[in-house]
């Protein structure tokens, strides 16, 4: 039994753009792949009256750009009727026909709008463009402002819960108001200013908003009493803690001193004395040294010439700087040969190497001995090491230690920062005596506090007394002498308290606890944030009783900045919106980019 060989021709156009539409020819040429279209439409509605009408009065031909095939630009060449209008009534005495993939007067797509409106979600227009041309789509980063512009959405005056936080335009200059779903995590509005007052005017447009979680801003929170005095305020949790900790960290600052030290266990009243890492040689020793700062001489009395440079020779930096200099003695070279060979002129070197006459005549006329000094490592500008940086070297190689050298160049009255000579005495080590030993691995340019004393800093021991967390890995110095610490400072013991206290407040059920808290609190260092919690009660005792949080509010602003970064700071608050609500809608279940694309506003 033999096989029988069956052919199946499959229509590109019946199976992309719809039954009435064949494919008839393909061409192809320098990437750009042309499909023809005809099309066997018999009929069609008229789109001013509506009159359905048979009667053709024209064949003209349509391109259109769609989707890239194998990342060759496609477009359509497409035969269309122009029918006439059997209404007598209608303004339109001939219509064209309406295509089903594109709409009027389109020279594109709708699938392929959709595709460039996909890639342009989360990356700037011009990327998108720069992108979309390597996969094979001609279209400008104008174009694809213009689909964000034509978009429009739907305002939903039914929502009921939602989100509200003030979110920076530019950062110190302008600030807008982002209002978010509550439900589904949508961004539904971005209004201009963070003053309430625009905000006031949405809540009137949205009557049915009964729950807003929101910062402890106090214009938000007047804007929803004024518009909603029924709406349920609840305060955020994070920013409650963000409260009293911007609280505690003044308390702390007016009552513990920035560093603490300790030493068997005591607290020291005063700081201790620093100590250099390395202790200066004798006096006899240093006395006994002479040395100038007139250039090294070899055993002929000829000068020594050696690297003097801040940069580590081995270092990338200094790499990539020598592979610069060589390319740039290199070039000089070619010019200066070209220009001698040719008898060129500036212009004509300019040309050929793509330089600017002036630099060009520069190099022609530049000396062998300043092209050959261009290889070697220099500092261009004058510093205060060139007073001394022939004495670093010359006691360097009469073996002196770095130790010795650093102290005797001090003595000869040094200034700068001391950091700067410890790093030139340790490269000119490195670039010109590899022999030598390794450098200590001390620093001894650092004054140190001497090693039997810890030291404690302000800022670690808040930390460490405002985290919760078991598993965080803790200081071991500051657990140790904690004990002692709060002996010493008995305000340490109230702030780790305290905040302990509020914390399980926020995380419990109770408002009568937070009442109890306010009431403690009312003489004390905190008695100033605990007059913020009784102006904003409500709110606070709603954040404690409720399991609502604005947590979906702070993360998606970081997606707000996200989206306005990548504009660059070019959209102004309308397109800046539009681009915000295709991002967020991307992950709604029923989400459509065609279909947004069809409900558009075309100009």
């Amino acid at each position: 039994m033999g096989w029988k060989k069956y052919e199946q021709h499959v229509d590109l156009g019946s199976l992309f753009l719809g039954d009435d539409y064949h494919v008839y020819e393909t061409k192809e040429e320098d990437g750009v792949l042309t499909l023809c279209v005809k099309s066997t439409v018999q009929k069609c509605k008229c789109p001013t009256c509506g009159t359905e009408s048979s009667e053709v009065c024209a064949i003209y031909p349509r391109t259109v750009q769609d989707c890239p095939i194998h990342g060759n630009t496609t477009y359509l060449e497409i035969k269309t009727h122009e029918f006439v209008c059997g209404n007598p009534e209608c303004p339109a005495k001939t219509f064209s026909e309406q295509l089903p993939f594109a709409r009027a007067g389109a020279h594109r797509t709708e699938a392929l709008d959709a595709m460039i409106m996909g890639v342009a979600i989360y990356i700037s227009f011009h990327g998108a463009s720069m992108v979309l041309s390597l996969l094979g789509v001609k279209v400008s980063h104008d174009v694809i402002r213009r689909l964000y512009n034509s978009l429009e959405f739907e305002d939903n005056p039914d929502v009921e819960e939602i989100g509200v936080d003030d979110v920076a335009n530019r950062k110190g200059r302008s600030y807008l108001t982002a209002i978010y779903d509550m439900e589904t995590h949508q961004m539904i509005a971005l209004l201009d200013g963070r003053d309430g007052k625009t905000f006031k005017e949405w809540l009137k447009g949205h009557k049915k908003v009964r729950i807003v979680a929101r910062d402890r801003a106090s214009a938000y929170a007047a804007a929803i009493r004024e518009a909603l005095p029924e709406c349920v305020q609840v305060a955020d949790r994070f920013h409650l803690l963000q409260n009293i900790i911007d609280r505690l960290k003044d308390v702390f600052k007016d009552n513990v001193p920035s560093k603490i030290f300790i030493r068997d266990g005591e607290i020291l009243d005063k700081e201790p004395a620093r100590k250099t890492a390395a202790p200066a040689p004798d006096d006899a020793v240093l006395d006994a040294i002479a040395f100038d700062n007139e250039p090294p001489l070899d055993a002929d009395g000829d000068p020594i010439e050696y690297d003097n440079s801040l940069l580590y020779r081995n270092s990338k930096q200094a790499k990539r700087t020598a592979e610069d200099r060589k390319k740039k003695h290199d070039l000089i070279l070619e010019v200066q040969e070209y220009s001698a060979d040719n008898a060129a002129t500036p212009e004509e070197v300019s040309d050929k190497f793509g330089i600017k006459a002036s630099k060009a005549k520069k190099y022609m006329d530049m000396p062998q001995d300043k092209v050959q000094g261009i290889l070697a490592p220099r500092r261009s500008r004058h510093s205060i090491i060139d007073d001394y940086i022939n004495i670093i070297y010359k006691m360097l190689m009469e073996g002196h230690s770095e130790s010795t050298v650093y102290h005797y160049v001090l003595r000869q009255g040094f200034s700068g920062s001391a950091r700067t000579l410890y790093e030139y005495i340790c490269n000119i080590t490195k670039n010109n005596f590899p022999l030598r030993s390794p450098l200590a691995s001390y620093q001894f340019w650092q004054n140190r506090y001497p090693d039997d004393v810890t030291v404690i800093r302000r800022s670690d021991l808040l930390t460490h007394v405002l985290t919760l967390n078991p598993n965080a890995t803790q200081d071991k110095a500051i657990k140790d002498n904690l004990d002692a610490i709060k002996k010493k400072y008995p305000i340490v013991e109230f702030a780790e308290q305290s905040f302990k206290d509020f914390h399980s407040i926020l995380m419990g059920d109770s408002t009568e606890a937070l009442d109890e808290f306010l009431v403690e609190h009312a003489g004390d260092e905190l008695s100033g944030f605990c007059k913020g919690i009784s102006m904003d009660i409500d709110a606070v005792k709603n954040a404690v009783s409720t399991d609502v949080s604005s947590g979906f509010v702070e993360g998606s602003n970081n997606k707000f900045k996200l989206i306005k970064r990548i504009g660059y700071g070019r959209l102004n608050l309308s397109g800046l919106w539009k681009r915000c609500a295709v991002a967020f809608s991307c992950k709604l279940k029923n989400f459509s980019l065609r279909k947004l694309l069809r409900s558009a506003v075309h100009t």
